[in-house]
């Protein structure tokens, strides 16, 4: 009866401290990325800061967040027209999900 005990205390605690490890992780590659979305209509996606249009983004497209400069989300797009493009929003015309 001790071992019996003793076993599903043990699994207990394996599986109490296994969830957390894969609750906290939130894309595939098992990083916490920030992720976003597009509050525009219709905006800009650039190959560098007030660089060349590399296409546009539209309300609702998602993205990950690559980075930041000045004004501007480096970002990785997620879904859209564009997904899978790596380019720089204005981040007047996208909000984080934090």
């Amino acid at each position: 009866m001790k071992k019996i005990i003793s076993m599903l205390l043990c699994l207990t605690l394996i599986f109490a401290l296994s969830v957390p490890a894969f609750a906290a992780s939130s894309s595939t590659d098992g990083t916490n990325a920030i992720t976003g979305y597009v509050t525009g209509d219709v905006v800009n996606l650039r190959r560098t800061p007030d660089g060349d249009i590399l296409g546009v983004v539209l309300y609702g497209d998602t993205f990950d967040l690559l980075g930041t400069n000045g004004g501007w989300y480096h970002v990785l797009m997620t879904s859209g027209q564009n997904s899978g493009v790596e380019g720089y929003i204005s981040t007047e015309y996208a909000a984080l999900n934090v």
